[in-house]
């Protein structure tokens, strides 16, 4: 954290910002990065958490993450992903994976 002069005086707050899509909000996920960043939910076009202008995670549960493969959703969400962000990242939550 930077300080004025070397006191323990914060020039600015050093909390990571991340947008979470307005949609994922029944995630445990939400409830970790509320007490850990600061967090705006707003409705992304695409991907589930915004972090930076050049990195996206898209964040799937086993179950999504299955069902997403057999319908084929995956590969376009990963190329649109892929096509928008320097860093696209793929966040795989649960068991049976």
């Amino acid at each position: 954290m930077g300080t004025a002069r070397g006191d323990s005086t914060p020039l600015r707050d050093d909390r990571v910002v991340i947008y979470a899509d307005s949609r994922e909000g029944a995630s445990h996920v939400l409830a970790i990065l509320r007490n850990q960043c600061t967090l705006h939910e707003i409705q992304l076009k695409v991907g589930d958490y915004l972090l930076s202008k050049r990195v996206v995670v898209e964040r799937k549960t086993a179950d999504d993450f299955l069902q997403s493969l057999v319908d084929g959703r995956l590969f376009r969400q990963l190329e649109e992903l892929k096509n928008q962000f320097e860093k696209p990242l793929l966040l795989l939550e649960g068991n049976g994976l």
